[in-house]
Order: C-alpha cells, then structure tokens, then sequence
C-alpha cells in the first residue's frame, strides 16, 4: 500500500453532473493532505452522466495523471455503486469517501484522519454541518434524516463522507454486494 514510507490516503469520489465542483474539490483535497507524510491518490469514477463531467475529469486526469484515477462506469447505477467501485479500485492504507457536489469540505479530511487515528476506529464519519441549503441532494438527505429520526427512532444512517482504515475496504470487497452499509 505505502510509497516511500508514506501511508497512501484514497480519496474517492462518485461524480455525477458535477462539472462546476470538480475542479474546486481536486485542488481543497490536495491543499489539505500534508505530502510530507502521506501520499495522495484521488479516484473519481463517473456514473454515467452528462458527457461535460467525463471531459473535466480527463482535463484534471491530464493535468495530474500522478494522483488522479478515472472510472467511467457504462450506465448509472447510483451513488451507492459509484461510490463501491472507488473503494475497490482504492490502494490506500486509509481510504475517504466525499461526495462530489462539495457539500462536505475536504478541510475536514484530516480532522476524519486525526480521529480516526487517535481513537484507533476503522471508521470515522463526517457529520452534516447545518447551514444553508446548496443542492438537491442536500434537501434529499435531509428529508431522509427527518423521516429516520421522526419514525425508525433517530436511526442513524451514517454519512457519505467518511474514512475508513483499509481491512474495511478488504472486508467491503469481499462481500462483494451492490449495497452495503457500514456500521
């Protein structure tokens, strides 16, 4: 897994119609991972939208073919998948999931990272800042955790944004199913 005695950090992101984000998303995930200590690869893997967010992705794939990987999947099949596929092509010791919309701030990766570290877990999960309402998905999740808390007793479902140690990753693998929740 590691390079040069780094720890190697897998950052991946299910992208889709995001061409506005994408760019702003690369340079704040590599803005905030110290390459004193750990080295970088970022894997977006396009789930099948509209054909501007492939080309941006190969325009930063171009541009940074040392940490960026692209997958383009042959149809949509969904976050959820999207997201799998990452975890799987992922080489980290530590791998983080982040949406691709930026409603959670890469600033917050090491903060994932130091938790995960200090409270030696093989998962940590970003929590949802409250603020202003930026995207659909925003509204979706939140009317997801409405229904959760309101009727299944504040059941919590996690989030997207979360780090993972990598015997997750090989336990998340070996499963080998379309949906998976990691509690």
């Amino acid at each position: 897994m590691s390079t040069e005695n780094k720890k190697l950090i897998s950052v991946v992101v299910p992208v889709y119609n995001s061409t506005e984000t994408l760019d702003a998303l690369y340079d704040a995930t590599v803005a905030v991972i110290d390459q004193s200590k750990y080295s970088l690869e970022i894997i977006f893997v396009d789930d099948h939208g509209k054909n501007e967010s492939w080309k941006k992705l190969e325009e930063i794939k171009q541009a940074h073919p040392e940490v960026v990987r692209i997958i383009r999947l042959s149809k949509n099949f969904g976050q959820n998948s999207s997201t799998l596929c990452g975890i799987d092509h992922s080489k980290g010791d530590y791998v983080v999931t982040i949406d691709d919309d930026m409603e959670f701030d890469p600033k917050h990766i090491p903060l994932l990272l130091d938790k995960l570290l200090e409270s030696n877990s093989d998962v940590v999960y970003g929590v949802f800042e409250k603020g202003p309402k930026r995207s659909i998905r925003s509204i979706g999740r939140r009317v997801l955790f409405f229904v959760l808390n309101t009727f299944e007793n504040g059941a919590n479902i996690g989030s997207s944004f979360r780090i993972m140690e990598r015997n997750i990753v090989e336990r998340i693998n070996y499963h080998n199913q379309d949906h998976l929740f990691i509690n």
